[in-house]
């Protein structure tokens, strides 16, 4: 059996790195969570922002820089649209895919044929896992996946696919969520290799962002985005936390 308070208190491991979570509400609807951290000055420059989806399909969060004038190099591996969703399939993820894996799903693929469209960061960001978590409320169903490297060779990547439901392989009930993260929290950049952990979240959607956010490592957070999708509707709202006040 599970230790769920074990599990809760993972989220303040000195760098977890990037981590997704599929949450149920204890009214029923469902949750995505995604958080930054950061260690260095530069890779705490960063914040999510919500932003208008010119194809109607709601708001989306995107990452975002905070001072342009600390950028250094190409910052394009942080900047990516971290949730989303196409046809109530919703999305939170660390990367790219967030986007793939929306119109993928949108377009009737599977989760696990979309998800291995893609590989893990590559060398230029340290091989760093891919995570993903998605929803889909009308048929009362989660995914959640990881690609990391395949430490025999580089060049490959290592995909799994987890289904997160009520009467599915990782059992979910009403005020419980699930989390995956890109290291293992060591402080390290090697992978996290666990399956998703599944803890004790209660409260409203601020509440338990609250809940998040306090119990993430103080030296390391940087910023987290949380979603509910309202049951039996397309409505969804979205809250945001950040270490620069005026971005939360």
């Amino acid at each position: 059996m599970e230790n769920l308070e074990a599990n809760f208190a993972k989220l303040a491991a000195p760098y977890p790195g990037r981590i997704v979570m599929v949450a149920l509400s204890e009214t029923g609807n469902w949750r995505l969570f995604s958080v930054i951290a950061g260690r260095s000055a530069g890779s705490k420059n960063r914040f999510y922002k919500r932003e208008a989806d010119l194809n109607e399909h709601g708001d989306f969060i995107r990452t975002a820089i905070y001072d342009p004038n600390m950028v250094k190099g190409d910052p394009a591996t942080t900047l990516y649209p971290a949730h989303m969703q196409i046809n109530g399939w919703h999305v939170a993820s660390n990367g790219e895919q967030t986007y793939g894996l929306a119109v993928g799903l949108a377009l009737g693929a599977g989760f696990r044929d979309t998800h291995s469209l893609y590989r893990t960061e590559g060398p230029q960001a340290d091989f760093t896992a891919r995570i993903s978590a998605v929803v889909q409320p009308a048929i009362d169903r989660a995914y959640m996946g990881t690609i990391t490297r395949d430490s025999r060779d580089l060049t490959a990547s290592v995909y799994h696919c987890f289904q997160i439901g009520p009467q599915n392989g990782f059992t979910i009930s009403k005020g419980e969520a699930y989390f995956v993260s890109t290291y293992n929290g060591e402080g390290g950049i090697e992978p996290s290799l666990e399956p998703p952990l599944k803890f004790s979240l209660r409260g409203n959607l601020e509440e338990s962002m609250d809940l998040i956010w306090q119990q993430l490592n103080p030296e390391t957070k940087v910023g987290l985005a949380g979603k509910e999708i309202e049951r039996g509707s397309r409505n969804f709202s979205y809250n945001l936390r950040s270490i620069y006040p005026e971005r939360a």
